[in-house]
């Protein structure tokens, strides 16, 4: 999830070196609501890029993720890792989509010129 997050930022020409930093600001930009200005002065909402469990599912993993690593007296369940896993699965999907998304297009304007 890090490195789909970390590549799709890296897009956008932003580079990063933690994982709170990655996490705060794909769902700064690609999560949470945009709210802009048109040109009436009139606020205007821009729709998500991903749907809004991302966020909390970013924050979610990051936190399983150390508690697997530091915290030995916790026991994962094959249940929950499954889950973990098949939530994970969905994260990656979704964000690969975009990247290629925005690839073709960075080919489609690049043969265009």
């Amino acid at each position: 999830m890090f490195a789909a997050a970390t590549t799709l930022l890296a897009l956008d020409g932003r580079r990063f070196r933690d994982h709170s930093s990655v996490i705060e600001t794909f769902n700064k930009l690609y999560v949470q609501p945009i709210t802009s200005t048109n040109w009436e002065g009139l606020a205007v909402r821009k729709a998500n890029v991903f749907p809004s469990w991302f966020a909390q599912l970013c924050k979610d993993m990051q936190d399983a993720r150390e508690d697997a690593d530091y915290e030995f007296t916790i026991a994962w369940t094959y249940e929950t890792a499954s889950e973990c896993l098949r939530l994970a699965d969905e994260f990656v999907s979704q964000v690969l989509a975009e990247i290629e998304s925005r690839l073709r297009k960075l080919e489609t304007h690049s043969s265009a010129g």
